[in-house]
């Protein structure tokens, strides 16, 4: 069994505010590309000449405009009592995917742990496998952020490499020793000066 990867997911509601500013956040993870710093660093064209400026110069496409505000509106006021309590959801989603590697079907142990210290259990029965033969989803829903996710914590279960049951991953430690260089044999130095060659092995 494999942990490939673990999903967090929170609930756009459609606000035009908070849905921009989740939008704004997304893009701001995204490293810059050398071109970006270039144009960050020294400006472009029309930053310093104010000719060159139109109306999309100042338009911040993570602003919502009353046009915006006033179609969210309308459209929350159409929805029912129990659509509008959905929308109040403020619990993050996650997602765990595991990989079963050798093909035996076996139950799945996942002891979470969260960013404050605290941990929780999740026992899945074999059957879950019915969901994929060779991959399945585990949801769970909780309002604190995920720390690390271990996948059978107790070693229960046969697993040939304990290294990915662990998400996010470990850096495996491991040593090393030195050792004398050997020398590479020379047969004419051997045969043209055998005295030297025998003072240099003492």
């Amino acid at each position: 069994m494999s942990i490939e990867g673990v999903n967090a997911y929170r609930l756009d509601d459609g606000e035009p505010g908070r849905s921009m500013a989740m939008a704004k956040k997304e893009e701001d993870a995204v490293p810059l590309t050398p071109y970006q710093e270039f144009l960050d660093e020294v400006g472009t064209v029309a930053e310093r000449n104010k000719r060159l400026q139109d109306w999309y110069f100042s338009f911040n496409p993570y602003e919502p405009s009353e046009k915006d505000l006033q179609d969210y509106a309308k459209k929350r006021e159409k929805l029912e009592d129990w659509q509008r309590e959905q929308l109040e959801f403020g619990e993050t989603a996650y997602l765990v995917t595991v990989k079963n590697v050798g093909g035996l079907i076996m139950p799945l142990v996942l002891d979470i742990e969260f960013t404050k210290g605290r941990k929780r259990r999740l026992e899945i029965p074999p059957e879950i496998w019915r969901m994929g033969k060779d991959e399945v989803k585990i949801p769970f829903i909780s309002n604190r952020k995920v720390r690390e996710v271990v996948l059978d914590p107790d070693n229960a279960f046969a697993d040939a490499d304990l290294a990915n049951n662990r998400f996010p991953r470990e850096i495996e430690e491991g040593r090393f020793k030195l050792k004398p260089r050997e020398k590479s044999p020379n047969p004419m130095r051997s045969a043209l000066f055998p005295d030297e060659e025998e003072k240099e092995d003492n």
